[in-house]
């Protein structure tokens, strides 16, 4: 009887054991798809993106909110000033960045999500005079635009239904938070083992030979045409997606990735190389090989997602190496030439209200200087804060500046909103003559004519 007893208890331990490796075995052959090992860096990779774009929950001030602000432009260039009277384009560049400069332009957003209503107007004076003014009001599901110099009025542009993407739980930012997660997933679904080719390969991988799994993708025009549609069909399939995008461009069912577009040449693609272990597939090593007709470039990375190197070469000739270290608040590539020597660094930092990118290069007598930042004060919880941000910038090529300046963007946001417009005299889009349409149409040549003069 007891020899039963201990036969069934090792029967059962057998069959658990069994279906315990059976698991195991399960889990494995998943994780060791093609598709699988991509999808788990495009999802690292969106991890660490979203830690410097996420929005602090205390700047959400909800979907009741008053937006108003203003960009100023102080820019230069000495190659440009340089070549005034003896080249138009030179010209044409140094008269915009002249007129930029005297150009003071506004803009007010407003939304009332309780109301369904929304207003933006933006307005620019260069120098004293009126250069610019755009008006778009949104209400009873009905949008209306007015853009000076076309009509005296409102024109009514049709139907505009965004605000039935937002419930009384949703909001706009909670339907960002899902497109950006959708792409996320959609990229990854269409990233089909069938397109991947894997190996058991040795690699050298920090100076050492390992024996690895590589799996490779090639992105041709072609594939990246096929991989564009597939996207694109899951967003028009999935009604959530659908339905925000449908109601921020009415057009977007209409939306198609064209066969005669062309995204590479004939002869160019982009081939993609992930080298993991070969257990737990963990990546060790990433290679982006440029092939365009005989020209070849690549960028290999080795180590993990918190620190490695970076290397850049070109037909074969490593040019460039670049220590990389991502922690919680900062991502550092130092770049440096291939025997070590310091030649600038991309340096993106962000704590709880601040975020500062710097980018800098000197190689070959060009010198390049970009600083961005965007701090957050002012700030009342989930009520109202204000921000500045500024990009600063310098090219200087052999000496001589090619383009310096800064860029200078606040505003203020508060949780509150009263829009009123008054839209009676509001005219339909139809009933435009052609004049008025062929203003409508060209007012972006005509701001870019105007600016060159």
């Amino acid at each position: 009887m007891k020899r039963r007893k201990w036969l069934l208890i090792l029967l059962i331990l057998f069959i658990l054991v069994a279906f315990a490796f059976i698991g195991v075995g399960l889990y494995f052959n998943r994780l060791s798809k093609p598709s699988a090992i991509f999808g788990k860096v495009v999802d690292e990779v969106s991890s660490n993106v979203l830690k410097y774009t996420k929005v602090d929950n205390a700047l959400v001030v909800g979907d009741k909110f008053t937006i108003g602000g203003d960009l100023k432009f102080e820019v230069d260039s000495e190659y440009h000033w340089n070549r005034y009277y003896t080249d138009l384009d030179s010209a044409k560049t140094y008269n915009t960045l002249v007129n930029l400069n005297q150009m003071n332009t506004s803009f007010l957003i407003k939304q009332d999500k309780s109301k369904k209503t929304s207003y933006l107007d933006i307005h620019s004076l260069l120098g004293e005079q009126d250069f610019f003014f755009y008006k778009l009001f949104v209400t009873n599901s009905t949008q209306y635009f007015y853009l000076d110099g076309v009509a005296d009025t409102y024109v009514n542009d049709g139907t505009c239904n965004y605000f039935e993407t937002l419930g009384e739980e949703i909001t706009t930012k909670d339907n960002i938070d899902y497109l950006n997660q959708f792409l996320v997933d959609s990229i990854k679904r269409q990233m089909k083992d069938e397109y991947f080719q894997n190996y058991v390969v040795n690699q050298m991988i920090d100076d050492k030979e390992k024996n690895v799994n590589q799996i490779s993708i090639r992105f041709t025009d072609s594939m990246i045409h096929t991989l564009l549609k597939g996207i694109l069909k899951d967003l028009k399939e999935d009604p959530g997606a659908f339905k925000i995008l449908s109601n921020i461009d009415s057009n977007f069912s209409r939306y198609k990735v064209k066969d005669e577009q062309t995204f590479l040449a004939k002869e160019e693609s982009y081939t993609l190389n992930i080298y993991t272990t070969k257990i737990l597939y963990t990546p060790l090593k990433f290679e982006l090989l440029h092939l365009n007709g005989d020209s070849k470039s690549l960028v290999v990375y080795e180590g993990n997602y918190s620190s490695g190197t970076i290397y850049y070469s070109e037909d074969d000739k490593v040019l460039y190496q670049m220590p990389v270290k991502n922690s919680s608040h900062q991502f550092l590539v130092d770049i440096q030439d291939t025997r070590g020597n310091h030649l600038g660094e991309v340096r993106l930092e962000k704590n709880q209200h601040n975020v500062n990118f710097n980018y800098s290069l000197d190689v070959d007598d060009v010198k390049y200087d970009i600083v961005y930042s965007s701090k957050f004060d002012s700030i009342t919880k989930k009520k109202s804060y204000q921000n500045e941000k500024k990009l600063s910038f310098k090219i200087i090529d052999h000496k001589e500046s090619r383009l310096n300046g800064t860029v200078l963007l606040n505003y203020k946001v508060e949780n509150v909103a009263k829009i009123e417009e008054d839209i009676s005299d509001a005219i339909l889009k139809s009933s435009l003559t052609e004049e008025q349409m062929n203003l409508y149409n060209t007012k972006i040549e005509t701001i870019k004519t105007r600016l060159e003069q």
